[in-house]
């Protein structure tokens, strides 16, 4: 497009101003999410926090080639880092390092460390299905129903029933433990 266009069409400086508004939109939401997004695939991918940030940071890098596309920047990353995350877990075949679980429950230390004993918690949150962990985890950090949904890529009544079936099978688990 030039300055000639006809009446309505946007002129180059208009096009370069849309452009730079774009981009300050997208530069604050990287500052905001950035960090968010790191903690998020550590968390659901059990990666290190290298691999985190490099995940992070490609997941941004698509978001900034489709941010005007886009209408739930923050769905879109999460689901960007998730699937990259699955397919770096599957290219190597390595050993995780750091576990999902093991990300949440480091928040809660400090939560009552004489009545909760974090090591057992977090072995018995290990012993849930795949699934069951991931939606059990995310409850922890008071992600929303449908926000679990969206990262999960599973509908909100599948995530009230696993996590339902989590609270369950922690029951089971811990009269298990009590009986021994």
């Amino acid at each position: 497009m030039n300055r000639h266009d006809a009446a309505g069409a946007m002129s180059i400086t208009d096009v370069a101003l849309a452009r730079v508004e774009e981009d300050h939109e997208f530069a604050d939401f990287y500052r905001t999410e950035f960090r968010n997004l790191v903690l998020f695939t550590r968390f659901v991918s059990g990666v290190d926090l290298h691999d985190a940030v490099d995940i992070a940071q490609e997941a941004m890098i698509a978001l900034h080639g489709n941010w005007e596309k886009i209408e739930s920047p923050v769905a879109f990353v999460r689901k960007v880092a998730s699937r990259r995350a699955s397919d770096s877990r599957r290219r190597s075949r390595r050993q995780v390092l750091v576990s999902p679980t093991d990300v949440v429950l480091d928040q809660f230390q400090e939560i009552d460390p004489y009545t909760t004993d974090v090591d057992e918690v977090r072995q018995l949150i290990r012993q849930l299905p795949e699934q069951q962990r991931m939606v059990f985890a995310l409850h922890l950090r008071s992600y929303p129903t449908a926000d679990m949904a969206a990262i999960l890529h599973l509908k909100e009544a599948t995530v009230r029933s696993t996590l339902r079936h989590a609270r369950e099978r922690l029951r089971l688990l811990l009269a298990i433990r009590d009986q021994a």
